[in-house]
């Protein structure tokens, strides 16, 4: 019993860990696309979304 605690307690560690890093890496593509969008006004909004949804998905 202690030992499946144990071990529900880690998967959801993992998966608080997991969800972080997508939330940090999210924010930090979303300030590169900002970035982006300055330096080169050939449609970046497009690029940016396409590269959002891929992360979603990781």
């Amino acid at each position: 019993m202690q030992q499946s605690l144990r071990r529900h307690a880690h998967l959801a560690l993992v998966h608080t860990s997991i969800e972080h890093s997508r939330d940090w890496c999210r924010s930090l593509l979303i300030l590169n696309c900002q970035e982006l969008a300055a330096q080169q006004p050939l449609r970046p909004i497009n690029w940016c979304s396409r590269l959002l949804k891929m992360t979603l998905f990781v």
